[in-house]
Parts: structure tokens; C-alpha cells; sequence
């Protein structure tokens, strides 16, 4: 009877050892990570009217925020975090600036290495009116392009989207939103520079508010307990059984 004893708690103090082993592994190595980066190339972008018409009060905005960060906008950049810390959020229009190769609105977000939870968030955007003087038709385009990357461990979940879309009137314009995500264990998504269009109907004298936008969201979170901390307090609970048994003995 010693002996079966003897037996059942050295299975049981193997099981501890190694689930034990296995949470500390994932606390020296967490390669969770998620995110996302959306882009906007402004020398594609194109605003046409059949009729007679004007863009009117046009201006540019970019915005960030996260866990702990609140929300940060400027008409330029903003940036949070650092890219080599566990949260980084930036938004930029480089539009006015000069000798550069490119000219673009873009955004990015990355959340990593987080103890348990994280999320990060940044948009940058165009925005506007137009006013028709004569009946015509509206037409907005623009090549965009779209990634996102997520792995987690066991212990996490990580999400990661990536969209750009117009609205009108503050609503989004339908057949607009364009996106990417991923979600779970090691997954990339990526959508390569792609041309959006969009047209709308105008009255004689109607004025339109519109806006167009990349969006880029990352988070982690925790999930569960998962099935390794069941077993490791299943055997602590065994452990105690049998001990209170043989000390009963």
C-alpha cells in the first residue's frame, strides 16, 4: 500500500514539475505580439465632379491612443509608446512635407510582450466638404494598402485590423470599408496597394461632408485558465488527498 502510494505521488510531482516548468518558460519567452498598419498614398488621391463644384475647408488629422495612453491628435503626427517597448501607436500625414520619395497618410499600431492585456489604436485622415454648384456626380479615390500580424501564446489572445474607408456626412460610405485582420496563433494577413472608388449623386447646391481614413487596432488580452493550470491544480489537490490519507494511516 506504501508503494502505490509512493507511485501516485511521484506521477502527480511530475505533473507539477512540468506544467509548473511550462508557465515559467512562457514567463522568460512570451512571443505574443499583434499589429496592424494601414496606408493611404495621398499622390493617388483624386476628388472629381461631373458638374461644377469645390473641395472646401480641407484639412488633415491623425490620432492615437492605447492602454494607460490617452487619446493624442495633430494635424501632422502623433506618436505614442516606442517601437521598441510593448506599445507603440503612431498616425501620420506627410503630405506637405518636401523630398520625400512618397507621400502618404498612414498608420500603425503594435502591442507585444504584455504582462496581460494590451490594445492600441491609430487612425490617420483627410477631411473636408464639397459643395456641387450644378447637379454632377462625386467620385473620391485612392490606392491604399493594409497588413496585420497576431501570435499568442497559450496563455493570450492578440488580434490585429487594418482597414481604410470614406464616410459622408459622418456615416460610413456604403461599399467603402476595405480591411484585414488577424486573430490567433501566428497569422498574416496583407492586402497590396489597391484602388478604391467611390461615387456619390449630388443636387444643385448640396454641400457633403467626407472623410477618408486608415485605421489600425492591435490588442492582447488573457483568456481562460487554461488546461495546463487544471491539471497543475488537480495534482496540488491529489498531493493534499493522499497526504491527508497517510497521515490518517
Amino acid at each position: 500500500m506504501k508503494i502505490m502510494k509512493l507511485t501516485v505521488m511521484s506521477v502527480i510531482t511530475v505533473f507539477l514539475i512540468l506544467a509548473a516548468g511550462s508557465f515559467a518558460f512562457a514567463a522568460m519567452i512570451d512571443p505574443s505580439h499583434a499589429e496592424a498598419g494601414a496606408e493611404i498614398d495621398y499622390t493617388t488621391f483624386n476628388i472629381d465632379f461631373s458638374g461644377t463644384g469645390r473641395a472646401l475647408d480641407t484639412y488633415f488629422e491623425s490620432g492615437a491612443q492605447g492602454l494607460g495612453f490617452p487619446r493624442e491628435t495633430n494635424s501632422l503626427k502623433v506618436e505614442l509608446g516606442s517601437e521598441l517597448s510593448s506599445f507603440y501607436a503612431s498616425a501620420e500625414t506627410d503630405v506637405n512635407e518636401t523630398g520625400l520619395d512618397y507621400q502618404d497618410m498612414r498608420s500603425f499600431a503594435k502591442v507585444a510582450d504584455v504582462t496581460r492585456s494590451g490594445w492600441g489604436l491609430a487612425d490617420a485622415g483627410y477631411f473636408g466638404e464639397f459643395s456641387a454648384d450644378t447637379a454632377g456626380t462625386l467620385t473620391i479615390s485612392f490606392d491604399y494598402y493594409l497588413y496585420a500580424s497576431a501570435f499568442a501564446d497559450n496563455q493570450k489572445t492578440a488580434e490585429a485590423k487594418a482597414g481604410v474607408f470614406l464616410t459622408i456626412n459622418g456615416e460610413q460610405a456604403a461599399d467603402s470599408l476595405s480591411f484585414v485582420s488577424a486573430k490567433g496563433k501566428g497569422f498574416d494577413r496583407e492586402q497590396d496597394w489597391t484602388l478604391m472608388t467611390f461615387s456619390l449623386d449630388l443636387s444643385e447646391g448640396q454641400t457633403v461632408d467626407f472623410s477618408a481614413i486608415a485605421l489600425s487596432d492591435a490588442k492582447i488580452s488573457t483568456v481562460p485558465v487554461p488546461a495546463s493550470l487544471w491539471i497543475l491544480g488537480a495534482g496540488l489537490a491529489g498531493l493534499v488527498g493522499i497526504r491527508r490519507r497517510g497521515f490518517a494511516a
